[in-house]
């Protein structure tokens, strides 16, 4: 039986877009980074405030903003000062 050594194509064509491939669930936490590897974005559900760390471990409180896409990459998403919910990691 023959197995299959193609590439995935479609994950190759998604990479090199530069769009997302998968989502996780993020839940906001003060003491770790709670970001997967790789993350290109998070995909905000319900508006509000978000206060994380950047990829310097800079951290930001209480960025506005809007429910939808933001785009940036984040080491961590801190439960304290924020008020934005339904936060998904795009990876």
């Amino acid at each position: 039986m023959a197995t299959n050594t193609k590439p995935n194509l479609s994950e190759g064509i998604a990479s090199a877009l530069g769009v997302a491939t998968k989502i996780a669930l993020i839940t906001p936490a003060d003491d770790v980074d709670n970001i997967p590897a790789g993350t290109r974005a998070l995909w905000i559900g319900t508006a509000g405030d978000l206060s994380i760390a950047d990829l310097t471990g800079t951290i930001h409180v209480a960025v506005p903003v809007l429910a939808g896409i933001f785009p940036l990459s984040v080491k961590g998403v801190r439960s304290t000062g924020t008020t934005a919910a339904d936060i998904y990691a795009l990876e």
